[in-house]
């Protein structure tokens, strides 16, 4: 019997998984922005 749940519930747990491990490591990788690019802007336009 415990078998049979584990069978279940395996793919039902992959699904959240699989989003969590989306938003912690893959999404914070694309938005990083070097803070150089950042700030050049605002720099170039004081002097």
């Amino acid at each position: 019997m415990t078998l049979k749940w584990t069978m279940r519930l395996t793919p039902a747990g992959m699904l959240p998984g699989g989003v969590y491990v989306t938003v912690v490591f893959i999404a914070p990788a694309r938005g990083t922005v070097d803070a150089n690019e950042r700030v050049t802007p605002l720099v170039s336009q004081k002097k």
